[in-house]
């Protein structure tokens, strides 16, 4: 069996076009002669994901003379990562059918590691993206599957590599479905679990930023944009490109409710937003009733206020405020007859240093108000108790 291996490994070396793949395939030739395993698997996910020194090596073979024998000896994750490179080439090779069954003889081979078998599943996500890989009659639809690794995902929190890999593949899928509700949660996730290492790359700040922003304003069902507006990925984004500047400033104009500023951007200067505009329009001025409704000194607001902050005619202020309810970002009674709005809650909101200014500023006036009549009360302590004592009969 090591001769078979070892005879593999020497022909590769001998092989070799380039300094670089001579090197890593004698790399690869010493660390198995001294069983040093944990090394070997990450070298080889290290030549597999390096397109250059990979570049004409045949997949399977590979797999079949040198992973195929040490498959129950190598850590199950690693050879998962390994699997993955493994599988794209048979897909492109014969199609979908032969690499799934290649996928699943492994997650029934790994079954008791759920590292594992997440990232083969993931595997099968990438697949859906590719031309070919939405699923045939009786298959699992994209949906449907993605639940399914879902409820294992939720059994390891932590594992950053392979969480990291599941929702950078459904980032993958959401883009192309553009279900832009579910990209902007898996980017999100994403950048939450990804290791900080691979944001130093200036380009992929910049694409991350972007997309974050323009999903969680073509969303639909998204209108807490606060979130999105306080992503540190931001910080450096906006000072690399004026794309990303203008779309983050663009994001600002939902979370503050402000039209003036949304009619100026010239977001209908892009394609992609001026095909959306009516959306962005609603959903505008939902975000500015928001605002009005969290900013209000009171919980009864006429419906002149929402004409003018909305910028809509008084017959639309109800209309305006059922698809409020509708959406369950807000709560209360609709007051026809007297036009007011009765607010009685709002849905919470995520606060940036703007918002939270203006929380303090509300809370130190509600201290000194109370404050004040404290002060009041004990100035007018004595008088009280003397107006309650009862004078003695006679």
């Amino acid at each position: 069996m090591l001769d078979k291996v070892d005879g593999y490994l020497s022909k590769k070396v001998e092989e070799s076009i380039t300094d670089g793949q001579k090197k890593i395939w004698s790399e690869l030739l010493n660390l198995h002669s001294l069983k040093h395993w944990h090394q070997f698997s990450q070298s080889v996910v290290n030549l597999l994901k390096n397109e250059e020194l990979s570049k004409g090596l045949d997949m399977e073979d590979f797999w079949n003379s040198v992973i195929l024998t040490y498959k129950a000896t190598l850590a199950p994750y690693s050879v998962a990562v390994i699997a993955r490179y493994v599988a794209h080439a048979i897909f492109d090779r014969v199609g979908k059918k032969e690499a799934y069954a290649f996928l699943d003889d492994l997650i029934k081979y790994y079954q008791s590691d759920v590292t594992a078998v997440i990232r083969l599943m993931t595997t099968k996500i990438e697949f859906y993206v590719k031309k070919g890989g939405l699923p045939d009659e009786g298959e699992p639809k994209p949906y449907e599957y993605i639940a399914q690794v879902l409820e294992l995902v939720e059994t390891c929190p932590g594992k950053t590599d392979v969480l990291s890999w599941y929702y950078l593949s459904l980032m993958e899928f959401y883009r192309q479905t553009r279900d832009y509700t579910q990209f902007y949660r898996s980017i999100i996730n994403y950048l939450n679990v990804a290791d900080s290492s691979s944001f130093t790359n200036a380009e992929n700040i910049q694409l991350y930023s972007y997309c974050m922003c323009e999903a969680a304003i073509l969303s639909p069902d998204i209108y807490d944009l606060g979130e999105c507006l306080n992503h540190p990925i931001h910080e450096k984004a906006i000072n690399l490109a004026t794309e990303n500047r203008w779309i983050h400033t663009f994001v600002r104009c939902f979370v503050t409710g402000d039209l003036v500023s949304f009619n100026d951007s010239g977001y209908k200067s892009r394609p992609i937003f001026n095909a959306s505009s009516e959306l962005l329009e609603r959903k505008i001025r939902l975000c500015a009733a928001l605002q009005l409704a969290s900013t209000s000194p009171t919980t009864t607001i006429p419906y002149d206020a929402f004409v003018s902050v909305c910028s809509i005619p008084l017959n639309d202020v109800e209309y305006l405020l059922m698809k409020a309810v509708s959406k369950k970002l807000i709560k209360g009674k609709i007051d026809e007859v007297g036009k007011v709005f009765n607010l009685e809650w709002i849905k919470p909101r995520c606060l940036g240093k703007e918002h939270l200014g203006t929380l303090h500023t509300k809370y130190a006036d509600w201290r000194n108000t109370v404050c004040n009549l404290k002060n009041e009360y004990n100035i007018n302590l004595g008088e009280l108790r003397e107006s309650s004592v009862i004078a003695p009969e006679v």
